[in-house]
């Protein structure tokens, strides 16, 4: 999480006696919007495999169904 905000941080304020700090800033953002993805795809990878060790829905989950409607 520090590294993060740090990351952020330094995102928003260029490097000291950089003449190009646009340059330096997309770069730290990029790294930044990169982290997050990578940790996106993770989670959803875990919520995919969460899901596959579900036990599947049947009719005996909830009991017989009422077919008397």
């Amino acid at each position: 999480m520090a590294r993060r905000r740090k990351t952020q941080h330094a995102a928003q304020t260029p490097p000291a006696g950089s003449s190009d700090h646009s340059c330096e800033g997309m770069r730290l953002e990029l790294a930044l919007v990169m982290e997050q993805q990578a940790a996106m795809v993770t989670r959803l990878e875990e919520l995919k495999r969460e899901r596959l060790d579900l036990p599947r829905l049947t009719g005996d989950t909830f009991g017989p169904a009422d077919t008397t409607r």
